[in-house]
């Protein structure tokens, strides 16, 4: 073993020469893929870039807001729903002009069904099931349209199309149980049909997470989802990052608006001993 503090750089350069440690073969070294995109690709590059900032919409003013207040909520939203319609009339340009590209008509289809369009989002799915019927991703969302479609119904009919929905994203799930897409979608079907996840989309959500730990959607979803099922604790260290994060992702300012009542709520359910 080497003192360092008595050793100067050329003593362990000569006693750890840097041919010691380890040799890799070249075909052991994972060379990275590079590739011009396609103009095609290209076309909905940004569009998929803005996705979160376009379908997270400010909450509309409460009714006990003052007026500065209601009068900035209302501006902020409104600026959010002008810029969406922007965004999707530009994905929806591409994808017609692109018709054989799948991934325009699979980000317009979740663009769609995440702007709440079940109708233009069906558009989108069924192009995109003609060039690829079998892909896990149009399994997925149109799992998504179906759901989102049935909310608009009610009595068996809705019941019908809601499993017919979910039915989709869990064979998207079979064909692919590595990918995040289906469990979010799984999860989002609880949400859109209006029902309370159950264990499962639970579990879905957080195998989502452990997935892709870095995506701050999931963790304000799972966050508000800890949180309603009685753990604030745990919900506070999983959206943390995402509140007061290096970051600025478009899921900050709800991310700290739920650290803060997270925080108010454990502090005022704090008192008393250890149960």
């Amino acid at each position: 073993m080497v003192e360092v503090a008595d050793a100067n750089i050329t003593d362990l350069a000569v006693q750890f020469p840097s041919t010691a440690y380890f040799t890799l073969a070249k075909a052991d070294i994972e060379q990275p893929i590079v590739r011009q995109l396609r103009e095609s690709e290209a076309a909905f590059v940004k569009g998929r870039l803005e996705m979160g900032a376009r379908v997270m919409i400010p909450s509309a003013p409460p009714a006990n807001a003052d007026p500065v207040t209601a009068k900035a909520m209302t501006k902020a939203r409104n600026d959010a729903l002008a810029a969406r319609a922007r965004w999707l009339d530009r994905l929806r340009g591409a994808a017609a002009k692109w018709s054989g590209e799948l991934g325009a008509q699979l980000l317009l289809a979740e663009a769609e069904c995440r702007s709440g369009n079940a109708a233009e989002a069906l558009t989108a799915i069924r192009r995109a099931e003609l060039l690829a019927p079998a892909d896990p991703h149009v399994l997925v969302w149109k799992g998504n349209a179906m759901i989102l479609q049935a909310a608009a119904l009610s009595g068996p009919e809705r019941d019908q199309m809601v499993a017919a929905g979910r039915k989709l994203i869990l064979a998207a799930n079979k064909a692919d149980n590595e990918a995040v897409e289906p469990l979010l979608g799984y999860y989002r079907s609880f949400a859109v049909a209006g029902e309370t996840p159950g264990t499962h989309a639970v579990e879905a959500l957080q195998r989502a997470w452990e997935e892709v730990p870095a995506a701050p959607e999931t963790r304000l979803a799972l966050a508000r989802t800890l949180a309603q099922k009685g753990s604030p604790v745990i919900a506070q260290s999983i959206i943390l990052p995402v509140a007061a994060g290096p970051y600025d992702s478009p899921e900050r300012p709800a991310a700290q608006a739920l650290l803060n009542s997270l925080r108010n709520g454990v502090s005022a359910g704090s008192g008393g001993g250890a149960r």
